[in-house]
């Protein structure tokens, strides 16, 4: 399977799968101004559809001698850091795609 990490200029389709969760980043953005620099930190994306939002990682960056279990405590603890005000995020394996044609 060949996994596609850039931007498609000439494609009116799109997908995404990432362990992660919806997140209200407008409100994240007001509180942080260098916010991008604090999902950058933790090695989180975003991925935007709609009036939604996604923030976690992909899949395909977890590293080889990474447990998915492992994977996953250290996206829910960044994620907590960042979005949660010391509470547990939810998170979860989240696909999208769609086609816009």
């Amino acid at each position: 399977m060949k996994v596609r990490t850039g931007f498609v200029s000439n494609s009116s389709s799109s997908s995404f799968c990432i362990y992660g969760a919806e997140v209200d980043l407008d409100e994240f953005e007001k509180q942080n101004k260098d916010s991008y620099e604090k999902l950058n930190k933790h090695n989180l994306e975003t991925h935007y559809r709609d009036d939604y939002r996604y923030v976690g990682r992909s899949l395909t960056s977890m590293k080889d001698d990474e447990t998915f279990g492992q994977f996953k405590k250290s996206i829910e603890a960044s994620m907590s850091e960042l979005f949660g005000s010391g509470k547990s995020i939810s998170c979860s394996v989240i696909e999208q795609s769609w086609y816009d044609g």
